[in-house]
């Protein structure tokens, strides 16, 4: 058994993902072995499906970079998420490294939103302003839906479909039913 690695994979600090997009990672692969050789690389586990494999030749004790892709489904909560990369030798299909790597999935940077004013108290009903603003160079198209932390809440706002074009601010009527709080919000 050949304990000795022949490649090192070195994946960047950080890799951040946009839900339903694909992101590029770039990584570095290294010849340790002193013998050029064609190498496949590829992402495991891949929630949307297999993504295409990447061929790269490495020269004997040389470093090259390569270009991944991983593709973020709808579905995926933000948060960090391990991906599994490996390098399999195109001549013989052995496994010569693989390295789990944590992806942090976020929300589109591309919007903003909040909420005016932040809260209501001491009252049973009143009108509330969701504003978005799109900070990207593409068109956006929304679904919006309110969930009431509670079932005595009752939010209805006045679109549920929404398309905001680049830089565009849009403001959304809300009318929000609860108990009055007197404490808290």
């Amino acid at each position: 058994m050949n304990l000795r690695r022949v490649i090192a994979l070195t994946p960047p600090e950080r890799i951040f993902a946009e839900i339903g997009r694909i992101t590029t990672v770039r990584m570095h692969l290294t010849d340790l072995s002193g013998t050029s050789r064609d190498v496949i690389v590829r992402v495991l586990g891949n929630l949307t499906g297999p993504l295409p494999a990447r061929q790269v030749r490495v020269e004997a004790d040389q470093t090259v970079e390569v270009d991944v892709e991983v593709s973020i489904p709808h579905g995926m909560p933000p948060g960090q998420h391990n991906f599994l990369f490996e390098v399999v030798d195109r001549d013989t299909g052995s496994v010569l490294e693989s390295l789990e790597t944590s992806v942090d999935v976020q929300h589109t940077k591309a919007l903003r939103m909040h909420m005016s004013p932040a809260s209501i108290r001491r009252r049973r009903r009143g009108r509330v302003r969701l504003i978005v603003r799109n900070h990207d160079e593409e068109t956006q198209h929304l679904r919006l839906r309110a969930e009431p932390d509670d079932s005595e809440t009752e939010v209805k706002l006045e679109l549920d479909e929404l398309s905001i074009r680049p830089g565009e601010v849009v403001r959304v009527s809300a009318k929000v039913k609860s108990k009055a709080f007197y404490f808290g919000k």
